[in-house]
C-alpha cells in the first residue's frame, strides 16, 4: 500500500492486493438447475451430453484488487497509533473456478472435478470497506501495523444470466445474484 499524507492525522491511501474469494452457494432441488458436459468437461449445450443436476457450488475466484481511500489516525500514545479507514475497493478477476456437487443425468449423487466459470463471474468486483487497526513505532518512521477492515459488496459478482445453468422444467437460463462480503486481516511493514 502507499500512503499520501494530507496532514499529521489524514492520509490518502491506495494499493495493489492479489486476492481470493472463496465461497458456499446452495441451490434447492425444486429448482431443477442443469448444465451439460462433454467428454472433455467442458460445457456444452448439446442434448446428447451428460446431464449435471447441481445441488451444491464451492467456488474459488481470484481476484487484481485497488483500494482507495482515506486513512485518519491519532497521535502517538506511547509506542501506538491507532486509525480508522473507509475507501472502495475495486477487483478485477483473473480467474474462477468451481467444485459442484451434482446428481450425475439427475440421479447419482457425485462430486463433479473443478470446473472453469469465468463466464458465469462478472468481470469487475466493488466493494465499500471500512475498518481501522494500529501501529506499533519500532524505529524512527517505520512501524508495525495491523488492521482489520470489513468489505461491504455492492456489485454483482455473478452474471445476471447464467451462460451455462438452466432450469430442466423449461430450459430457460438461470437468473443468479450474489454479492461478495468479507472480514479482512491485515499485518505489515511500514516505511
Amino acid at each position: 500500500d502507499l500512503e499520501y499524507k494530507l496532514s499529521n492525522n489524514a492520509s490518502l491511501f491506495m494499493g495493489l492486493k492479489l486476492s481470493n474469494d472463496n465461497g458456499k452457494l446452495k441451490f434447492r432441488p425444486e429448482d431443477s438447475l442443469i448444465y451439460r458436459l462433454d467428454n472433455q468437461k467442458n460445457f456444452s449445450n448439446e442434448e446428447l451430453d451428460t446431464k449435471y443436476m447441481l445441488l451444491e457450488r464451492n467456488y474459488k475466484a481470484n481476484y487484481v484488487s485497488l483500494p482507495l481511500g482515506v486513512k485518519m489516525k491519532t497521535n502517538e500514545i506511547g509506542y501506538m497509533t491507532y486509525f480508522g479507514q473507509f475507501g472502495l475497493i475495486s477487483s478485477i478477476r483473473t480467474k474462477a473456478k468451481s467444485n459442484d456437487q451434482v446428481k450425475v443425468n439427475l440421479t447419482e449423487d457425485l462430486p463433479n472435478p473443478k470446473l472453469n466459470i469465468d463466464n458465469d463471474m462478472q468481470f469487475i468486483k466493488l466493494q465499500l470497506s471500512v475498518g481501522g487497526g494500529a501501529e506499533y513505532n519500532l524505529s524512527g518512521t517505520t512501524s508495525l501495523v495491523f488492521g482489520m477492515n470489513y468489505n461491504l459488496g455492492f456489485t454483482n459478482v455473478l452474471k445476471k444470466n447464467s451462460k451455462h445453468l438452466s432450469y430442466l422444467s423449461t430450459g430457460e437460463s438461470f437468473k443468479q445474484s450474489a454479492t461478495a462480503h468479507n472480514i479482512a486481516l491485515s499485518i505489515g511493514i511500514l516505511f
